[in-house]
């Protein structure tokens, strides 16, 4: 999976502005929309991620430095992403994190671990629009369902309904539970 690309994909369709920036041998990939600019860096190993990071960003800014300042209220949400596909230890996971931390120039997602479409989305996700994804998976929906309906339907009823049992069945069960409460 080639990163830059596939963030390319994924920040377009939440409706960002997209470019190639390179400078010398250094390669970004910007984005912009109304609230926020910013720039997503791939780097091959985590320790250039952890020893390039500050570099990266004074060169973006530097570049970019006189669009920045006329930005507005959209210089306050200027962001710098340092991604790698390399897994890392919890040493390094930590040095990484830490970046995030560090306030100064822009805000900064910084993650390791980055080798599918999955982990992307997740590291990207203050950037995206706020979604909702309910899990439908059948042991849930199923339980869901059987928590619902047995606020209105005997237990009894209820297993026979999301079970293999025929409506007629069903019928005829929901009939007797309400002879009986009658």
């Amino acid at each position: 999976m080639e990163l830059r690309a596939e963030a390319g994909l994924l920040l377009r369709e939440s409706g960002y502005r997209v470019w190639p920036w390179q400078e010398h041998s250094l390669v970004a990939l910007g984005f912009e929309d109304s609230d926020s600019i910013g720039f997503i860096f791939v780097l091959s190993t985590a320790p250039e991620l952890v020893e390039k990071y500050e570099q990266l960003e004074k060169a973006v800014l530097s570049s970019y430095s006189l669009g920045l300042r006329a930005a507005g209220e959209k210089a306050w949400n200027i962001y710098t992403v340092f991604l790698t596909p390399e897994r890392v230890d919890r040493d390094t996971e930590r040095a990484i994190l830490q970046i995030e931390e560090d306030l100064r120039l822009t805000r900064k997602i910084a993650r390791a671990g980055i080798d599918d479409s999955q982990n992307l989305r997740a590291a990207l996700l203050p950037l995206l629009p706020i979604t909702s994804q309910p899990d439908l998976s059948d042991t849930k929906y199923t339980d869901r369902v059987k928590r619902r309906l047995s606020s209105v339907m005997p237990s009894t009823s209820v297993l026979a309904f999301i079970g293999d049992v025929s409506a007629a069945d069903i019928v005829q069960m929901l009939s007797r539970e309400a002879l009986k409460s009658s």
